[in-house]
């Protein structure tokens, strides 16, 4: 951990004990963007290196063949012209790199004014360029506020230039920068599935940092639905659109498939792109490289695809809990209705949640005079009820509901409805909401809501002892309150060296009392499963015996079973330890295979 990071933890625990405190937040705001610059190594990247306006122009030349004094003639003629909009982006350019043929001098104040006119005039360059003074504080005063607020604006202008084909230089750019500032919180709550969209807009507009960045999002599983074949679609495309970051990812990508070709060629792409990591572990990955051609070039074809078997295990055990996922689940109100008068619990409850919701939805969009008050509480009643359908896609929408909960939380900060709210709200700010958390279910002893929250929220965190004591302290106030049955179940499952029997124990009164359709159900059989596989390995190296015990054959049947009862808004259900067990399954069943054709093959005497 670097001192930005210590600090960042700092600033995180003020904000904590005052999460209205407008100044601890801007601090906390510059000190994640400069931890994100580090992480992407912007510092390294030859793309961002300082250049005057005569190197880029011969970078651009060297990279992409382009004449210098062909575009110093198109600056002159848009100089020329009636429309001062693009002049005014070029003199920002201008004046920001420094023109030694024209004699200008690096200004960033001036350089900034000409951006300001610009995006004054509605020009998306002149709104991204100068949302990025704004955020480095070049040339203006740093202000993470109004950057968000020129990123915006540009974001939301037409992809491309009227009546041409040509793109609208700022727009993939600003959505990119986006999806940087909900990733890492700068500014916004941070909200992984609102990066990850702002990542697919930007990349489907042509950005390559933003395809891979949505890339490695596949690749994690944060934010969006775990995808090897959609994070490496993304990587690829933003590889062969000459991001070295992209490229670097594709050789190993491609390492995991035993295709050393590819291998070297993207490897070499990202040295020749100037990846400062890839020249410097080039020579070790070479030689991993290597080793391992040497390995799979001696398999035979079977126990080759049990090594692939085994990594794409292993993948699946590496993939990171996140808070918030895009959502493809879609509640349809009158559906589910149907299936409540059909009798099902959790169909109702969802209804009783959308009602919630579309009702704080109307006072907030259609009332003249806002009821700041109702609001809250019919948004914390659809939270507390079944958070998931609280969906909220529109961008205005989206901040108009940020600003009055933080406006009702600082008038009233010890107002529950307004505390749910807040934590959900910033559902992927964790440790800022495990400290709120803390102090607030002190204030509030019987909430059993809050209890459920931060246990949750310790749960992602991978502090298990303390959501276990959540849990065990909220299901005093209601022994029968399914969701910190659950809870509970997983943080046993995830405290190391539990005890199996205890672990389905915890599952098994879950599944007691949840109604047969709830989510969970057959997630928890697939959990169950899990649980029976043998910790140790077998003393005698025999893969045709029972690895697979009888118990877990048949709870995982029983979570098959448990999906077909699952109602239309969670189908087809999604999980990956059910995605795990089937690996294992199959690759239990390659080696059996394989045990069964070496006892088949005649033996040399």
């Amino acid at each position: 951990m670097n001192e930005l990071e210590k600090a960042i933890i700092s600033f995180e625990r003020a904000l904590a004990l005052a999460p209205l405190n407008d100044q601890v937040k801007q601090v906390l705001d510059t000190s994640r963007f400069k931890l994100s610059q580090q992480i992407r190594h912007e510092h390294l990247d030859p793309r961002l290196k300082p250049e005057t306006m005569d190197e880029h122009l011969t970078d651009m030349k060297d990279r992409f063949g382009i004449d210098p004094e062909q575009v110093r003639l198109g600056h002159l003629l848009a100089d020329m012209s009636d429309d001062p909009t693009r002049a005014n982006v070029i003199k920002g350019h201008k004046y920001f790199r420094g023109d030694t043929e024209m004699r200008i001098r690096q200004d960033y104040d001036q350089s900034a004014v000409y951006f300001a006119e610009a995006a004054r005039q509605g020009n998306a360059e002149g709104m991204y360029n100068l949302g990025m003074m704004y955020d480095r504080g070049q040339g203006v005063k740093k202000d993470h506020r109004l950057a968000t607020q020129f990123f915006e604006k540009a974001a939301l202008q037409p992809a491309q230039l009227p009546k041409t084909n040509l793109p609208n230089i700022g727009v993939a750019e600003a959505q990119h920068a986006l999806g940087l500032r909900y990733y890492n919180g700068v500014d916004v709550p941070k909200n992984y599935a609102a990066a990850a969209n702002w990542y697919k807009r930007a990349a489907e507009n042509g950005c390559e940092q933003a395809a891979n960045n949505l890339g490695i999002m596949y690749q994690d599983g944060g934010g969006v639905e775990q995808g090897s074949v959609k994070a490496e679609q993304w990587s690829q495309f933003a590889a062969k659109k000459g991001d070295p970051n992209a490229m670097y990812t594709m050789s190993h990508l491609s390492f995991k498939k035993n295709d050393f070709q590819m291998t070297r060629e993207w490897h070499q792409r990202a040295c020749n792109a100037g990846h400062v990591l890839a020249l410097t572990n080039r020579e070790k990955f070479l030689e991993e490289i290597n080793e391992r051609e040497a390995l799979v070039t001696q398999l035979p074809p079977n126990l080759l695809n049990v090594l692939n078997e085994s990594t794409r295990i292993l993948d699946l055990t590496n993939i990171k809990p996140m808070p918030s996922k895009s959502s493809s689940s879609l509640y349809k109100y009158l559906e589910l209705k149907e299936h409540a008068l059909k009798g099902s619990v959790t169909a109702k409850q969802l209804c009783m949640a959308l009602q919630h919701f579309y009702t704080a939805l109307y006072i907030i969009t259609q009332s003249e005079n806002l009821d700041e008050k109702q609001f809250i509480h019919e948004l914390a009643e659809a939270y507390r009820t079944e958070h998931r359908v609280v969906q909220i896609v529109d961008a205005d929408l989206y901040k108009q509901i940020q600003t009055v909960i933080r406006s009702s939380l600082k008038r009233h900060p010890d107002d529950e409805d307004a505390q749910i709210c807040y934590v959900y709200f910033h559902s992927d700010d964790l440790e800022p909401n495990a400290k709120l958390l803390h102090e607030w279910k002190v204030t509030h002893p019987n909430s059993i809501h809050l209890y459920d929250l931060s246990a949750a929220v310790n749960c992602f965190l991978k502090q298990y002892e303390l959501a276990l004591l959540d849990c065990n302290i909220g299901l005093k106030l209601d022994p029968n309150y399914c969701e910190l049955l659950y809870t509970k179940a997983v943080a046993l499952r995830l405290l190391p060296n539990t005890d199996q029997t205890d672990i389905i124990a915890a599952y098994q009164k879950f599944l007691a009392l949840a109604p047969k359709d709830h989510r969970k159900v057959p997630e928890s059989y697939y959990a169950m499963t899990q649980c029976y596989f043998p910790r140790e390995k077998p003393v005698k190296h025999d893969v045709t015996s029972k690895i697979i015990p009888d118990a877990a054959v048949q709870t995982y049947e029983q979570g098959l079973e448990a999906e077909r009862l699952q109602l239309p808004c969670y189908l087809p259900y999604k999980s990956t330890s059910k995605t795990a067990i089937k690996a294992v399954f199959d690759f239990v069943d390659l080696c059996k295979r394989d045990t069964l054709q070496s006892d088949q093959t005649p033996k040399q005497s």
